[in-house]
């Protein structure tokens, strides 16, 4: 009997939960969103504070902030909704918004708020929610997008038809990187002694160490380590970081930083034209002209490469040539041109693909190549990640990358932002999205358009102050 009243019990308790907690897809607004993972950031700061209160969210990958599927469920202005994002890059979330192409988003179900642990907490960060390991396991969810995220003005990409409504909400800035290899000098240095908390590590020898050399290997951070200091008769060199562990049998790579610290438009269109170029071209000594730079990047997809190809003018719809680094134990071993890609069934010819991920991209340089110097395009946002793991930051046509620089119209290597619908997005979700662009434009957006002292008319236009 008694089993049978816990029974009688647990049902009707199973039962009110499947009241309260209905199938948000059944009583809800569900906005979905697609495009730039570059802003991917700040748009999910701005749809955490569109709702009236934290939301319930989840997501896949690391955290909420740079996922790349998530879903957010509460209410805005008393009205329960779901934003569900899946990013993309900026040209195929153009594409699939004005033409009507079904994305893969989560399942709606997940934001039922009994099937998610934790809320978003904090006002100006996406952070909290529930973490699903693994996209795969789930049903797929295609439905239609109704926003897209673009880096790049919709007359930049392939897809101009038909036309979207476009709001402007931010500006984001680009920067061009360089890795510190070079085929010489390069010294690797093996049973190298390094001490807990201590900077000081010492060898055998120290033959060929530099000061300001690049430190890469065992027992040390993985940020940006340099040598600070040589001592050729204790056979010890003092680095910028302290060692991470005690050992006698360390091995470390040195590597020079790159001979070069600027990149200009010329030198931009005549590596991407061929995909290598003398490195005398950018040092402008003579004993440099047998060594190469070779140029990698993003595949055809990404709004950063359009931004990038648009700015320099090497063109946005340019056959161009990218190496793509195959790397083993830190080392680019080779470089080949990418092979043929088809991206939003438009096909590539071999050489003229790149990096569907910008995160891979950056991996890349933080590796000793013995080959030559790579040089690539990247958002501001991957820009840390690059330099901590070994890269240098180009300055472009002479001036260093900075908020201020790019506000004042110095420094021009960046792109609107943009959000862009449908014009004939219903009511319900056209006022989300409205409100959306609103929260990013004077919230979020990493550079504001407020604060721009400068504008163009599209992307790699002349600048001009305002």
């Amino acid at each position: 009997m008694r089993t049978k009243i816990k029974s009688m019990i647990a049902g009707a308790a199973a039962l009110v939960a499947a009241v309260l907690h209905a199938e948000p897809s059944n009583e809800s607004v569900i906005v979905r969103l697609t495009g730039s993972s570059a802003f991917r950031s700040a748009t999910h700061n701005a749809i955490v504070q569109l709702y009236d209160s934290p939301p319930v969210a989840g997501y896949t990958g690391g955290v909420l902030s740079s996922s790349s599927r998530s879903f957010f469920y509460g209410t805005i202005g008393g009205t329960k909704t779901i934003i569900t994002t899946s990013w993309s890059g900026s040209v195929v979330g153009v594409k699939n918004v004005a033409g009507a192409i079904p994305v893969s988003f989560l399942p709606d179900t997940l934001a039922d708020s009994g099937k998610t642990a934790l809320a978003v907490t904090g006002a100006t960060s996406a952070t909290g929610g529930t973490s699903f390991s693994s996209f795969t396991t789930f049903e797929s969810n295609n439905q239609l997008p109704d926003i897209a995220m673009s880096d790049v003005f919709q007359t930049t990409t392939p897809f101009k038809t038909p036309v979207l409504t476009s709001l402007r909400v931010g500006v984001l800035g680009f920067a061009w990187l360089v890795n510190r290899s070079l085929k010489f000098p390069i010294v690797t240095k093996s049973s190298v002694t390094t001490t807990n908390a201590s900077p000081v590590i010492s060898m055998a020898d120290v033959t060929g160490i530099l000061v300001g050399m690049s430190v890469k290997g065992t027992d040390v951070p993985q940020s940006d380590v340099k040598v600070l200091s040589v001592d050729t008769g204790a056979n010890t060199v003092t680095l910028s970081h302290n060692a991470t562990a005690t050992s006698t049998s360390a091995v470390l790579t040195f590597s020079m930083a790159p001979p070069f610290t600027n990149i200009n438009t010329q030198q931009a269109q005549a590596l991407w034209s061929s995909g290598t170029a003398s490195l005398a071209q950018f040092t402008g000594v003579a004993a440099d002209a047998n060594k190469l730079v070779y140029a990698t990047g993003r595949n055809a997809d990404s709004g950063t490469r359009l931004t990038a190809f648009a700015e320099s003018g090497i063109g946005v719809d340019s056959t161009v040539t990218q190496y793509k680094p195959t790397v083993f134990n830190g080392e680019i071993t080779d470089l080949s041109p990418y092979p043929e890609q088809t991206v939003n069934g438009i096909t590539y010819t071999q050489s003229n693909g790149g990096e569907a991920s910008g995160g891979t991209l950056v991996g890349y340089f933080g590796n000793v190549s013995t080959l030559g110097l790579i040089v690539s395009y990247v958002s501001s946002g991957e820009v840390l990640t690059a330099v901590n793991a070994g890269a240098v930051q180009l300055t472009y046509n002479g001036v260093a990358y900075s908020i201020d620089a790019i506000k004042e119209g110095h420094y021009t290597f960046w792109c609107y932002e943009h959000l862009m619908y449908p014009s004939t997005l219903v009511a319900a979700k056209k006022s989300v999205a409205d409100a959306l662009a609103t929260k990013i434009e004077t919230v979020t957006a990493p550079i504001k358009l407020m604060d721009m002292r400068c504008s163009r008319t599209t992307d790699g236009s002349t600048v001009y102050h305002d």
